[in-house]
């Protein structure tokens, strides 16, 4: 590099820090330096990078047989890409990868991969579908590689399009495109991921009709399906079907093995793998000692745990952040908090520093037993540890709060104040769990969706939300001619004890049906409804008393979840 090309750079970054687009554009224009395209798509914000691929590819003041302006490369392209990850649209990148074909890029299968692999970590089908069609635009006889095909299954699983994706078998072999065993492993893992295990085996079985073999991958993968939809006997046969033809599981195999006796707590089975590797002389990795700590985990067995993270450590395998909070919930399953907050002194003596699910898990259980006062403790030390709070962790903060309140309101009272004020200053910074309203176009109806809220932060969203339409009532009387009524979204409660009884409908329910009539809709069960007029009336009688949908003068109103049996 130059000494003129390295003043170049620097004048480049300079002028990025001051947002000076209109230097870097007249410099590029001075220079016409590939180098200098390249290194300006590097450093510059995002939202400059549209402007200096406008000056790249609209080759400016260039004459007839000039040759001195840079074409797009290769490299400038996988920097744009790369740096599209961070943050571009969708139809924007699109529109910037087109300018720079157009100039001259020369088509090539690392560009194209990697665009379509952005398309697909998106879950955007339709991205991938378009470089697909570029491809076989500038490809000898249109045929698509087979990986194309994987980022296209890839996008449709993010959408939970599974049933489609296994369409694309028929597709590829009407293209003349013979499927690989990425492309099947692909959809193995797709079916999986929705819990279809019963066709991640189909594929499988399909795959080895048609004479492809699978890889120890592959065949992992099945299993991982089986572990995913809980079925961890029906993985022990695809074991032994391995076994029975020859063939010796690697250690990945035996680590979704593991894994399916973890999502069910069976962690006796899952020990049993562990001694089955071992005798076959696979030595075992943290993925499944890791499966049988949280398995433990899941039978509320610390000791269990604890022996296992002892045995990683004789293996000279360290054990990981995911195992140390796989022993915090253990901890929390037997009701042993103080045990829990021990494991934290371990994590830190042995340097392996706490993440935010650690804290979360260690809050959760301060939370269940009302000790507010350490739960934000831990918080305060989870965020000067630089793990950001999440929605989970603050709805945890605020539920310790709570939980202490019920076991004794009059003496209490203070708490209210506290949860008031953490409230009001999450919905200031705009935290997450501001409630998540929306209009539902056409009817116009106001929606409030309580989807991932708490049990009791369900129950402030709520109020918060009639506090915001109290204030707009007492500045415009007509509330009814602005909405017709607003829908309360509870979901259909798949993580309640009983199998679609919502956990939160009852709860709500009986929190409004202190304030006003509620009804039901007719084809959604975990829909409650508000008529505008009953919000009306509710709102005129309010502001006659003077009151608000303050903590404190709604109390009597919140309702106890475990009073009424709800697991959050």
């Amino acid at each position: 590099m130059t000494d003129a090309d390295f003043a170049d750079r620097l004048g480049i970054r300079a002028a990025a820090l001051t947002g000076d687009i209109e230097a870097v554009v007249e410099l590029l224009r001075q220079r016409r330096c590939t180098q200098l395209f390249h290194h300006a798509l590097e450093v510059l914000p995002h939202h400059q990078l549209p402007h200096v691929v406008r000056l790249l590819c609209r080759r400016e003041g260039q004459t007839a047989g000039d040759d001195s302006w840079p074409k797009p490369s290769q490299a400038m392209a996988t920097t744009l890409l790369h740096r599209s990850v961070l943050g571009r649209q969708p139809l924007e990148l699109d529109s910037m990868m087109q300018q720079m074909l157009d100039a001259g890029l020369r088509p090539h299968y690392r560009v194209w991969l990697a665009w379509a692999k952005l398309h697909a970590d998106a879950g955007r089908s339709l991205g991938v579908r378009n470089v697909m069609r570029r491809v076989q635009e500038s490809t000898a006889g249109g045929k698509v590689a087979p990986h194309y095909y994987v980022q296209l299954i890839r996008a449709y699983c993010t959408q939970g399009r599974w049933q489609e994706a296994e369409l694309l078998l028929e597709e590829m072999r009407a293209e003349g495109v013979a499927p690989s065993d990425h492309v099947y492993r692909a959809l193995i893992w797709c079916c999986g991921r929705h819990h279809r295990a019963d066709r991640a085996q189909q594929v499988f079985d399909g795959m080895v009709s048609a004479g492809v073999e699978p890889s120890m991958i592959t065949w992992s993968a099945l299993l991982n399906a089986y572990a995913d939809s809980k079925q961890p006997y029906h993985a022990v046969q695809v074991l032994v079907h391995m076994r029975k033809q020859g063939l010796t599981p690697s250690v990945h195999v035996y680590g979704a093995l593991t894994k399916a006796f973890a999502r069910t707590g069976d962690w006796r089975r899952a020990v049993e793998a562990l001694e089955l590797m071992e005798s076959a002389g696979v030595a075992p990795n943290e993925q499944v000692f890791g499966s049988i700590v949280e398995a433990a985990a899941v039978a509320g067995k610390p000791s269990v745990a604890a022996e296992m993270l002892k045995r990683m450590t004789t293996a000279g395998i360290p054990p990981n952040v995911i195992a140390y909070t796989s022993l915090v919930s253990s901890y929390g399953a037997s009701g042993d908090v103080e045990g829990a907050k021990l494991v934290l002194q371990q994590m830190e003596a042995a340097g392996c520093p706490p993440n935010g699910k650690t804290y979360t898990e260690l809050m959760a259980q301060l939370a269940a037993k009302g000790q507010y006062k350490e739960c934000e403790v831990y918080f305060n030390r989870m965020l000067a540890a630089g793990c950001p709070a999440d929605r989970i962790s603050q709805a945890i903060l605020v539920d310790s709060m709570l939980h202490r309140w019920t076991r004794d309101r009059k003496g209490q009272q203070h708490l209210l104040g506290l949860v008031q004020a953490q409230w009001d200053e999450s919905a200031a910074a705009g935290s997450l769990l501001a409630p998540h309203t929306f209009l539902n176009q056409p009817q116009g109806r106001l929606c409030l969706d309580l989807h991932g809220y708490s049990a009791w932060t369900a129950q402030l969203a709520v109020l918060a939300t009639l506090g915001t339409l109290l204030q707009q009532h007492s500045q415009q009387k007509g509330l009814q001619d602005c909405i017709p009524r607003l829908d309360v979204i509870v979901g259909r409660g798949n993580r309640s004890e009983r199998r679609h009884r919502s956990v939160l409908r009852e709860l709500v329910l009986e929190q409004l049906q202190h304030l006003l009539p509620v009804s039901f809709a007719r084809d959604n069960d975990g829909l409650l409804v508000l008529e505008a007029r009953h919000l009306r009336r509710l709102f005129d009688s309010m502001l006659a008393s003077g009151q608000s949908f303050s903590l404190q003068d709604m109390q009597h109103c919140l309702v106890d979840p475990s009073s009424m049996g709800a697991h959050m």
